[in-house]
């Protein structure tokens, strides 16, 4: 009669012997859960590593032109501001003289520090044009008419620098465009190579994960043998009951 989950009494020496022995012996379920860890570690370091990256990283030609767009944004907000003191200078009627010029010297400070280059370009041409006129007004005395043409040449000469500076400003930002595309290509295809080595590396055992695997495997396969020589061994046993039952 084969007894079934047949265990030692705690405290004696079969049971020292079988509990040592386990302890020196993993389960493949410790196995298993070690090979867990080192996968589930993996995948936290890459989470952690995505969260730390912010989603607004910007490449140096990308900062360049955020940072024009924010410059031309500031001249708006400037020249906002300085409408809104005018029109309170205007329909304000509790504002002294005094109050009124303060707050026209901060709206004057304010369109100043607002203006683009294409303000200054307009504001060049106007005040060009108050000399053109005065030197062309024939009722003016002669040296007065040439003070008028020199100033005309002057204003000339500042508009075409300007033109010019400006020219070369949008070429500039064509360059910084095209860099920006460039930039962030190149950029996106160094994150994707990135992202096939840390998803090969989870994908493709580590070191850990190999033995923890092997141990297994090699587990399984000797727990299976033992399992087939003892079958091996009953079946003879059985036989030779049978022919003693019969006889």
């Amino acid at each position: 009669m084969k007894i079934q989950d047949a265990r030692p009494f705690l405290g004696t020496d079969n049971h020292s012997v079988t509990h040592g022995a386990a302890q020196r012996r993993k389960a493949p379920e410790t196995v298993l859960s070690r090979a867990a860890e080192v996968f589930i570690s993996k995948r936290g370091a890459k989470l952690q590593r995505d969260a730390a990256i912010p989603d607004d990283l910007l490449t140096p030609a990308e900062l360049a032109l955020a940072a024009d767009e924010k410059e031309r944004e500031d001249k708006q907000a400037k020249k906002a501001q300085a409408k809104e003191i005018e029109e309170r200078i205007a329909s304000d009627k509790t504002l002294s003289d005094e109050d009124k010029s303060i707050l026209q010297k901060q709206a004057d400070k304010l369109k100043k520090e607002g203006m683009t280059d294409e303000d200054k370009l307009a504001q060049l041409y106007k005040e060009r044009g108050v000399w053109e006129r005065r030197a062309e007004n024939d009722t003016l005395a002669a040296d007065e008419r040439q003070a008028a043409f020199n100033m005309v040449q002057i204003y000339s000469g500042d508009i075409s620098r300007l033109q010019f500076a400006m020219k070369g400003e949008e070429i500039h930002k064509m360059c910084l465009r095209t860099q920006a595309v460039q930039e962030r290509a190149d950029l996106e295809a160094a994150a994707q190579k990135e992202q096939e080595k840390v998803d090969d590396a989870i994908n493709r055992p580590s070191g850990d994960e190999a033995s923890a695997l092997e141990t297994l495997l090699r587990y399984e396969a000797q727990r299976k043998a033992a399992k087939d020589k003892a079958a091996a061994s009953e079946a003879p046993a059985s036989e030779g009951q049978s022919r003693k039952t019969s006889t």
